[in-house]
């Protein structure tokens, strides 16, 4: 670091001083007494001026990243992933030591979460190398050049935002209070994850609503329709029972089963699934669209009923 920040200074230094003598040879020309009165030895210089300062910035940013970890495959075009934590809590992200050992190590696309042994805070993934604590109001990028992927430690709910599409508008609620394992999510090159809230503390209140038939669960309020081949974290995680269930809370995503439908709802409901799809564990959302009773009967509804029989909301995430 020592060097990268004397030869930076040496380049800042050596432009000021051309711009400098730059200035006084104009102010020359103006008099007509400089060298530059035709203009051909200041166009001559700027060149020079130029060129020095191309290879000193380049020269200079190849320093800086050879002191940062090298992680993923991303370019000066592609971008890299990066986490900024806006939260008031540090939070654990990963990348790979270098480009070709990367912090996820499954290949494109697989962006399928990962998750902790029970109760354990390391080792997200056998083959995630460097791992690091990004405090409150930090970015990643101070530590490792490409973060592959970030945590949402067991015990603790996070509220963060994606750098385009829906998810930069509306925030993904992860929460894994009352869980034992720490969840690793993927991101994508040239992302940038905003964490704008974390609260590890508490359990989440649960609010019973029986359910009419069987529900798949998701990621996330956006994943439905969306997973497949180039985006299996949005595949589904499992099914939820028709009974009578409990759920967290609620968040407006896409519509269920579609836009267009003339029966359909845009609540989306987090609960802990019947029945668990291989690789995940249970906690995700499901469409309210499966609700029952007299309260649920409207589009967009999402809600409980008392012991005294009010009906009453379930609340936002």
């Amino acid at each position: 670091m020592k060097k990268h920040f004397g030869l930076t200074m040496l380049f800042v230094s050596k432009r000021a001083e051309f711009h400098h003598q730059e200035m006084k040879d104009m102010q020359s020309s103006v008099t007509g007494h400089g060298p530059f009165r035709h203009g051909h030895q200041l166009r001559k210089d700027r060149s020079w001026l130029a060129m020095a300062l191309i290879l000193g910035s380049s020269f200079t940013l190849y320093l800086a990243s050879t002191t940062l970890v090298h992680a993923g495959t991303c370019t000066p075009f592609i971008g890299c992933g990066v986490v900024a934590n806006d939260s008031s809590w540090a939070d654990q992200v990963a990348g790979g030591s270098q480009d070709s050992q990367r912090g996820w190590c499954w290949s494109s696309p697989d962006n399928k979460p990962r998750y902790d042994a029970p109760w354990s805070t390391s080792g997200a993934f056998s083959c995630t190398v460097n791992k690091v604590w990004v405090y409150s109001r930090q970015s990643s990028s101070a530590y490792i050049r490409d973060t592959d992927s970030f945590s949402v430690a067991y015990g603790c709910k996070i509220k963060w935002y994606g750098a385009w599409g829906v998810l930069s508008s509306n925030p993904v609620t992860e929460d894994r209070r009352g869980l034992s394992r720490t969840k690793w999510i993927k991101l994508e090159d040239g992302n940038t994850v905003h964490i704008t809230s974390q609260n590890c503390s508490g359990t989440p209140a649960k609010y019973y609503a029986k359910t009419w038939a069987t529900a798949a669960g998701y990621q996330d309020q956006f994943c439905y329709g969306n997973g497949g081949w180039s985006n299996p974290r949005c595949d589904s995680d499992g099914n939820l029972y028709a009974q009578t269930n409990y759920f967290y809370c609620r968040v407006w995503g896409y519509a269920y089963p579609s836009e267009s439908a003339a029966a359909k709802n845009h609540w989306w409901l987090l609960t802990d699934l019947d029945s668990v799809n291989s690789g995940r564990d249970g906690r995700s959302f499901v469409s309210a669209y499966f609700l029952g009773g007299a309260g649920n009967a409207s589009n967009d509804t999402a809600r409980y009923q008392d012991s005294s029989g009010s009906w009453h909301d379930i609340p936002d995430c």
